[in-house]
């Protein structure tokens, strides 16, 4: 073999860039030849490349000698480790990868390596610590991008593990691990049909990858390969007892299979090993739910809530109420809008199409995972079967990843058949888009499968809901919803749903029967001589009041019995609760016949042949069932409800003209059944007659259905094209206002709802979030002048106000009109006559623009001057020179700048005023994601030094041209050398910082220093020098011998000095270290802890659960601006806290506060502090 032979660093340093490139671009094997050559002798190649060959033997024979003659080989020590990992001597492995980790830091593969040891281990944290080493050397390692995004999700993050795990894809699309991985984040996120699609992918790339074939048959559900499935888990599970991510699959499985049993034990196994896992929690809560215990689900979806938020969990929570009793529809409907809300604000609305022309067919598209034999199918197929062709073109776009013979029949009965069942939303989108869609149709509402994150992005001019889900969608995206009279009162119902409601005439539906219905039975109280009541409903809808008006039935029949069939009874739990529920009623099990769910048709069709009166629940109704019931002969007696779901039965008996079925209460209900059970003859002739009346009903009328399905399909278009389908919702209202106190006991008058991010901030804060406020405090005095450019709600103007008293003044200036009232209503409310607030938007010319409305009046901005625009109102714009000749200020003490990205055109459009009155100028620096670099340049031509403040001391030091900026850094201060000295006489700005103030030298002096830097009587200059001393001499400390309390020190030094994302960083690493079960905090460490106030928390266990208390407040409450921001990252870092056995009235109260914004007065946040 050639062997390669480097003599210079430049040689070396160039081959590692080649190979990271080629890395990237999925060329591994080169690349790890050429980065090993960059620093390697012949000796390693040769070891290198009989390793490569699979001569271990000879690779390990090799680099011993080579380590022999040269001990410091970092990669010598790394392979050979690579090999000891491969023989599973970990303990030697992991010796040999932290002697290359000493030696070449810099190195990724050690950390990586080190990170498998601590894997295999099942060390989850430490490798993932490992991981995030190796990537800190080289962002772009795909083995370690891959490798973490493994552990997140083993871990329960399966947000972080998306995240990197597509990093990983798109730096290494060949590498067929990367693609199984992504996989694997997707089917914990219940996004199988990607998942799916990632398999797929990894398996085109490797075909044998055995991981990515076992759990491609577990998304697909594929039952010939389930076994094979739970095989491959136990397996694992063998050499990892204590993962639970395997419990989870084989319970996936399992609940597949119908084994719902011990699914449940596996994943009640899985949450003993992982209470966080969210993924068992999630399938938990399904379980009980399936078992007929919405109680149980509901609690396990409220638990996961609490601490992260998920559609899809708080869709099904939403639709667990259905089952309630007592949830009004208004009820039902606020909670879907607030799940609607959160997907609508991610998700851009695409760019509306003009509404379809009436000469020509429309374009239906309808969308549904029920294109196959389920109960949707009896009502939908009789519309598609009917649709006038050459009116409508019928497009079907399935989401039904395994279709039957059912799907087939759909597939045939469509024009267009698209199958979007592993397509991502944005490609469903642009499929939408190309077949011009003129009507989008909603098959499954919030049932399983639904793609409502398409219709909240509003891609066809017309969107409605229908059949699948008895409740509104949410979405104000979505235009309509189909019922009827009935179903949905006039006058009573439109206040349920977020989408017009559109009544057909006479009953919503259409019904075909099933084609292999057998002939209807006699009734079999004939033969047996006692009547038999029956429901074949889901289990679920079997509600408390449900089994006591039952059992009120049963005790006023003698010798009466209740065949109910659900899968929930193929359950331990679903058989319980029920005999359990009726027994306390009175009713003993030999009276009960609970049947499972059996798939074949004709089987549960003959079963209705047992029964002699079927009893509808409430306020779920049946409707399949019911439908089913009638075809069959038996009679159904229903309860008329107050929301559609409990009005379903009313409508169909009205269609068959059988109100004498339907009850208006519990009373009646129970005397209706009562009586229909003594009733012989009456029984027998509707057994006789039930199935020719259905027939002859209008549910049966298909074509005439269908035309007024069209019909309205048709009006709905002349309103959208007429303008007549705009409507307001009856649930609009104006936000109430509420008065809120800002830190120096102003009073501020707010829109009161927790989307307002100062109403949420003052709640959450009892102050603005900017550190800057305080400062501004300090600098202004009773009597002086003060401007705010933009000013919003005035949280900095109102401050002001109060400051400088009577004998001071405050221009306030606010564009937008509602804003501006609001302002000038808190002024009132404090009687600040000396606060002018002007309706103006300052920026660099007179005239008009463009001003755009946020949803946050702290996000609102100028868009264009001129007015050029149609978007945004149109305001009046000053300049401040302008201001100046307006007003005649003759001094100007302070002047405050917030013009979202338009700083830089104020202060063009006020040189006179700077020039002439030399303020002080606080202004907003940072804007979204980046710095406004040319805004110091503007004021340097006027002769005005950046400042920054230094929170910690709060005081203004001056800005480095040279360091990095922060990213928590949002506002700089500018003043001329006068203005500068006056504050340093104040003790409040640093002009310049003169260096007399010696370093200190060791770990005590340092922590002195700091200490030193709080006392105010010392010049700021002063006071700066010594923490800038410690900070420096504490990160030389670290490097030299990173202990705990050091970093945790240096991080609180970090923070002090405004370096706060350095400290968020260092902390983050402390928190997960302090996770660790082995890690050590000695009694006799000290050290500068996070918070302060900490300080009094006393430490009632081991100092490790304390600390990382400390951490996580400081981590929950400090890694942003605002929870407002960050509110699923400050839950975790909150409930992380909890877990330390720490209840801290601060973090409890923003607990609950980032729930009622998230969830209003749900019962997700009800009683939260129990769950």
């Amino acid at each position: 073999m050639t062997r390669l032979r480097l003599k210079d660093r430049l040689t070396a340093r160039l081959l590692d860039w080649v190979a990271k490139g080629l890395a990237k671009r999925g060329h591994a094997a080169l690349a790890g030849q050429l980065a090993h050559a960059a620093d390697a002798g012949p000796s390693y190649l040769h070891a290198r490349a009989l390793w490569t060959e699979d001569h271990h033997d000879a690779a390990a024979a090799e680099l011993a000698a080579l380590l022999a003659n040269e001990p410091d080989h970092a990669r010598a020590h790394n392979l050979l480790g690579a090999i000891c990992l491969e023989r599973e001597d970990h303990e030697t492995a992991a010796e040999h990868f932290i002697r290359a980790r000493a030696l070449r830091p810099d190195l990724p593969e050690p950390h990586n390596n080190l990170g498998n040891v601590h894997l295999a281990r099942h060390e989850l944290q430490r490798a993932a610590a490992c991981y995030r080493a190796a990537l800190a050397c080289d962002r772009d390692y795909v083995e370690a991008l891959t490798n973490l995004g493994s552990v997140l999700n083993s871990q329960g993050e399966h947000g972080a593990a998306e995240r990197v795990c597509r990093r990983a894809v798109q730096l290494a699309p060949q590498f067929a691990g990367a693609h199984c991985n992504l996989g694997n984040v997707l089917l914990s996120l219940g996004r199988v049909g990607e998942a799916v699609a990632a398999y797929r992918e990894a398996l085109r790339l490797s075909p044998g990858l055995v991981e990515a074939l076992i759990n491609l048959a577990l998304a697909l559900e594929e039952p010939a390969y389930l076994v094979g499935t739970i095989d491959y888990y136990e397996k694992k599970l063998a050499l990892q007892p204590d993962s639970y991510l395997p419990q989870v699959r084989i319970a996936q499985a399992l609940q597949v299979m119908d084994r719902w049993d011990e699914a449940r034990e596996r994943l009640e196994r899985a949450l003993e090993i992982n209470p966080d896992a969210a993924e068992a929690r999630f399938l938990l809560g399904n379980n009980h739910v399936h078992a007929g215990d919405t109680e149980r689900g509901m609690r396990e979806y409220r638990r996961l809530l609490i601490r992260q938020a998920s559609p899809a969990v708080h869709s099904s929570l939403i639709f667990s109420l259905l089952y309630r009793d007592g949830v009004s529809g208004e009820t039902l409907c606020a909670e879907y809008r607030r799940w609607a809300g959160q997907l609508e604000s991610r998700r851009r609305k695409t760019p509306l199409r003009a509404p379809p022309a009436s000469d020509r067919p429309l374009r239906i598209g309808y969308v549904s995972r029920d294109f196959a034999r389920h109960s949707v199918a009896f009502f939908l197929q009789p519309i598609l079967a009917n649709h006038d062709r050459s009116r409508f073109v019928i497009h079907c776009y399935s989401t039904l990843i395994r279709g039957d013979a059912y799907t087939e029949r759909f597939r045939l009965l469509a024009d267009r058949w698209r199958d979007i069942s592993l397509a991502s939303t944005d490609e469903i989108l642009k499929q939408i888009a190309e077949d011009e869609i003129d009507i989008l149709v909603d098959l499954s509402g919030h049932t399983s499968g639904n793609r409502l994150a398409v219709f909240a992005a509003k891609p066809a001019p017309i969107q409605l809901t229908y059949l699948g889900h008895p409740a509104t969608t949410g979405l104000t995206a979505i235009d309509y919803r189909i019922g009827d009279a009935t179903t949905d009162p006039p006058g009573v119902s439109e206040a349920h749903y977020s989408e017009k409601l559109w009544r057909l005439p006479g009953c919503f539906l259409a019904y075909r029967p099933p084609d292999d219905a057998p002939e209807v039975a006699p009734p079999p109280s004939a033969a047996r001589g006692y009547v038999t009541f029956g429901s074949f409903n889901n289990a679920a809808k079997v509600n408390g009041s449900v089994i006591a008006a039952w059992a009120e039935i049963l005790a006023a029949v003698p010798n009466s019995r209740l065949l109910l069939k659900s899968y929930a009874f193929a359950t331990r739990p679903g058989r319980e609760r029920i005999e359990t529920a009726f027994a306390a009623r009175g009713v003993t099990p030999d009276r009960l016949e609970l049947v499972a769910w059996r798939p074949e048709s004709k089987h549960h069709l003959e079963l209705y042949g047992e029964i002699d009166i079927a009893l509808d629940p409430f306020p779920y109704n049946g409707t399949t069932t019911t439908c089913e019931a009638l075809w069959m002969g038996v009679p159904v007696v229903c309860l008329a409800g107050e929301r559609h779901s409990g009005r379903v039965g009313a409508s169909l008996l009205a269609a068959l003209d059988l109100s004498e079925l339907l009850a208006e209460d519990i009373r009646s209900y129970v005397r209706i059944a009562v009586e229909l059970a003594g009733e012989g003859e009456t029984l027998r002739a509707l057994r006789r007659d039930l199935r020719q009346r259905l027939s002859a009903s209008s549910l049966l009328d298909h074509a005439g259905f269908t035309r007024k399905l069209e019909s309205a399909f048709r009006a709905m278009c002349t309103a959208k094209v007429c303008g007549t389908d705009k409507t307001v919702s009856t649930t609009d209202t104006a936000a109430a206002i509420v008065e809120l106190s800002c830190g120096n006991g102003v009073r501020i008058c707010l829109p009161d709802s927790l989307e307002v991010i100062s109403r949420y901030v003052l709640e959450e804060q009892g102050d603005w979030f900017e550190d800057e406020i305080a400062l501004v405090r300090k600098l202004l005095a009773p009597g002086q002048t003060a401007l705010d450019i933009g000013a919003n709600v005035g949280v900095y103007a109102l401050s002001m106000a109060e400051l400088l008293g009577p004998a001071g003044a405050v221009w306030a200036y606010e564009p937008a009109p509602a804003v501006a009232a609001l302002l000038r209503r808190s002024a009132a409310a404090n009687d600040y006559g000396g606060l002018t607030v002007i309706e103006r938007a300052v920026c660099a010319a007179v005239g008009s623009a463009r001003f755009e409305l946020a949803e946050n009046a702290e996000l609102s901005r100028i868009l264009a001057a001129g007015g050029e625009l149609e978007t945004g109102i149109e305001v009046e714009t000053t300049t401040l020179d302008a201001c100046l000749a307006e007003w005649g200020w003759r001094s100007l003490d302070f002047v405050k700048i917030d013009a979202e990205g338009q700083e830089a055109n104020v202060v063009r459009g006020g040189r006179r005023l700077f020039t002439e009155l030399s303020p002080l100028v606080m202004a907003e620096y940072r804007h979204g994601s980046e710095f406004n670099e040319t805004l110091p340049d503007e004021f340097a031509r006027l002769g005005y030094r950046p400042y920054r403040l230094v929170p910690g001391l709060m005081l203004l030091a001056p800005l480095d041209g040279g360091e990095a900026r922060d990213p928590f850094l949002l506002n700089l201060f500018f003043c001329r050398d006068d203005r500068a000295r006056n504050l340093a006489a104040r003790g409040l700005l640093v002009v310049d910082q003169d260096g007399s103030e010696p370093a200190p030298r060791d770990y005590q002096e340092t922590l002195d220093s700091h200490a030193r830097a709080q006392d105010a009587t010392l010049s700021a200059s002063r006071r700066l020098g010594l923490l800038s001393g410690a900070l420096s001499t504490m990160e030389s400390l670290v490097c030299a011998a990173p202990t705990l309390a050091r970093r945790l020190s240096l991080a609180r030094l970090r923070a002090d000095y405004g370096l706060r994302e350095g400290a968020r960083r260092e902390f983050e690493r402390i928190a997960n270290e302090l996770r660790v079960e082995d890690a050590v905090v000695a009694d006799d460490d000290r050290f500068l802890l996070p918070l302060d106030y900490f300080a009094r928390i006393e430490c009632s266990g081991e100092r490790k659960t304390w600390l990382l208390a400390a951490v996580s407040t400081w981590l929950a409450t400090r890694s942003s601006h605002s929870t407002y921001f960050t509110p699923d990252l400050s839950l975790h870092h909150l409930h992380a806290v909890r877990k330390t056995g720490y209840r801290l009235e601060e973090t409890e109260t923003l607990i609950d506060l980032i729930l009622r914004r998230r969830y209003g007065n749900s019962c997700i946040v009800e009683g939260w502090r129990e769950l």
